[in-house]
């Protein structure tokens, strides 16, 4: 499986399939224990175990209670570490920050585009006017901030 790629369907089947029968069999149940335990069909489990199927989330939900695991096992996703509060807080103030840089950047940009419309002699003095108040306004704004 290449670890930049999403998994092929095939793929994921002998994945969730080699899984569940490596935990069944570190349980020393047998499938149609498993079968019981779950109230899924022996034979649905061996297809799901052989790499045949993928199961729905009921029956991978019925499977992960029978075995005490969690689908992140079952589906082997590693488990990511905790991130420390601090941590999260600066990558988000990083990103606010970025996000004003951008809006500020959209401003000047929309400033300069105000700016040009109001310059040009083709249009109405109506529709000028409007664009000299929103300018205005945008300016008064940026400059409150």
């Amino acid at each position: 499986m290449n670890l930049y790629a999403v998994p092929t369907d095939e793929e994921r089947k002998r994945s969730v399939g080699s899984a569940i029968r490596r935990a069944r069999e570190a349980r020393h149940f047998t499938g149609a224990e498993l079968a019981k335990r779950t109230g899924k069909r022996a034979g649905t489990l061996s297809d799901i175990e052989n790499g045949k199927s993928l199961p729905d989330l009921a029956t991978l939900l019925s499977i992960a209670d029978a075995l005490d695991m969690s689908l992140d096992e079952i589906l082997e996703r590693p488990k990511r570490a905790p991130v420390a509060p601090a941590t999260r807080l600066a990558a988000l103030e990083g990103d606010v920050a970025l996000l004003f840089e951008r809006l500020e950047s959209q401003a000047r940009a929309t400033l300069a585009i105000l700016g040009a419309l109001v310059a040009l002699p083709q249009v109405p003095h109506p529709e000028r006017e409007r664009l000299q108040r929103l300018l205005d306004q945008l300016q008064n704004r940026m400059e409150a901030q």
